[in-house]
């Protein structure tokens, strides 16, 4: 049998006490629930995301917010900008909206679980919408079927000031939807509906003339 001196063995620990810590230290955090974030702190949109602008609208950034622009009021009029990988599981998104100016053309939603990322066409959606009819603000969780949006709840909210942000949450556990609101108001919708299922989410919304619609932080992690 053949033996190390002990020179040898010593410059062995020395080589394995040196390298051991080294690798201890190059773990993976494969722990992490964030899919995507957004700060929109740049000049343009990018390639993260991909627009539905039905005619005559924008759907750019200002300021370091996302700034969707429309002068129609229906869905179907409002541009979108939808993330383009699909989301998967249980998760929420979040994101800050704001106004400029008045209220009475505003509307601001979250999109979760759409079917396509090309259009919000058949999808879940949670924010905030201005009644003319009703003269105020109302939060809503909806669903948009064909493009044809049907709300599951329609609950009273403040009256929006200009450059005040407030947060919307969507979150999708299994059948389990809730859309909520913090800041300003404290409001939260839960129903079940498994109409749709996993899919991709985003923002839609817009404003017209000196009333626009802001949205900043959007986040999606995974619950």
């Amino acid at each position: 049998m053949q033996y190390l001196s002990r020179k040898t063995q010593l410059v062995m620990f020395g080589l394995i006490s040196v390298f051991l810590p080294i690798t201890l230290h190059c773990k993976k955090n494969v722990d992490t629930k964030d899919i995507f974030k957004d700060d929109f702190n740049r000049g343009s949109i990018g390639g993260d995301w991909v627009l539905n602008l039905p005619s005559g609208t924008t759907f750019g950034i200002s300021s370091g917010a996302a700034y969707p622009v429309s002068s129609g009021t229906a869905i179907t009029a409002l541009p979108a900008a939808i993330y383009k990988n699909k989301v998967t599981g249980s998760f929420k998104v979040s994101a800050k909206f704001s106004i400029s100016g008045g209220a009475y053309t505003n509307q601001a939603y979250i999109i979760g679980r759409s079917t396509s990322a090309d259009t919000p066409a058949n999808a879940y959606v949670c924010g905030y919408y201005y009644s003319t009819l009703l003269g105020k603000s109302l939060f809503m969780l909806g669903r948009t079927s064909s493009s044809t949006l049907a709300d599951f709840a329609d609950v009273g909210m403040h009256t929006l000031n200009s450059g005040i942000a407030d947060t919307l949450t969507f979150t999708f556990d299994g059948s389990t939807i809730k859309c909520e609101m913090s800041g300003n108001s404290t409001i939260s919708v839960s129903i079940k509906d498994s109409t749709y299922g996993d899919g991709y989410i985003g923002l839609i919304g817009g404003g017209a003339s000196t009333n626009y619609i802001y949205f900043d932080d959007f986040t999606a992690e995974k619950l």
